[in-house]
């Protein structure tokens, strides 16, 4: 346990090999040989960006995902709940979204009252590009708590990705009315605006951003360039220069102007 939790994933599994060759392991120790494979299985993928190592299941992974398996479907195991949750937050944490949902349903399906299980669930899905199912477990959230910030502000996200920028904006709506100084919200909003040429909305709602936090510079930026394909290009160069002045490096803007 010592070496798994100092992160010494290929000493900790030499030792449970050991271990396994005179005696007969317990659930507990089980789960750190799966972990210690799930760890291993995915050192190849931390110095690249998370989705090229997604579901990818060399040897290792699938030795872990067979004994997290049979972990589940020993009958001696007290509380399955809890083992599917700590499974589903392994593979989580190993990239294994796919998989991770699958021990989330089990959990759902054991305790269907868990507000976690459907959000840690709902980001699996958005990673994996199953928007339809994230967008489920928000909802399911709603139902509970419709004024939830954080939820509307993740569905905007999903509708966003998913490119329905009407429903997009209805979800933006609602955080921006919870929380009116909520600046990703009203940001959002901008970039919507901006991609379906709705320039003036656009300004309006990035205008609002610059009332909540005017040392940013990425709404001047979407100002100016909404100025730009209006063809109002005095009112252009004048935003694209407030933009530089807080960033000089801001090649956007230097391209605008």
């Amino acid at each position: 346990k010592r070496l798994f939790f100092q992160e010494e994933y290929k000493k900790a599994l030499e030792y449970i090999n050991e271990i396994e060759k005179t005696e007969t392991i317990d659930g507990e120790v089980l789960f750190i040989k799966a972990s210690c494979l799930m760890h291993i299985s995915i050192e190849n993928y931390k110095n690249v960006p998370t989705f090229f190592g997604i579901d990818t299941d060399n040897d290792l992974a699938l030795e872990a995902l067979s004994i997290l398996n049979k972990l589940v479907a020993q009958e001696t195991v007290e509380d399955i709940e809890s083992l599917c949750i700590d499974i589903a937050r392994l593979l989580m944490e190993c990239y294994k979204y796919r998989h991770a949902v699958v021990y989330y349903n089990k959990a759902i399906e054991k305790n269907p009252n868990v507000d976690l299980y459907y959000y840690e669930k709902a980001l699996c899905c958005e990673t994996i590009l199953e928007f339809d199912e994230a967008i489920k477990c928000y909802n399911k959230l709603l139902d509970k708590n419709p004024y939830y910030e954080d939820i509307w502000y993740n569905i905007g996200e999903v509708y966003y990705n998913k490119r329905d920028y009407e429903k997009a904006i209805e979800a933006f709506d609602y955080v921006t009315v919870i929380n009116e100084k909520e600046y990703n919200g009203w940001f959002k909003k901008g970039l919507i605006y901006f991609a379906i040429r709705s320039f003036e909305k656009s300004i309006e709602m990035m205008n609002m951003c610059i009332k909540i936090d005017p040392k940013r510079n990425d709404h001047q930026l979407y100002i100016g360039s909404s100025y730009s394909e209006m063809g109002e290009y005095e009112e252009a160069i004048k935003h694209f220069k407030l933009s530089l002045e807080m960033n000089d490096r801001n090649l956007s803007a230097i391209i605008g102007i």
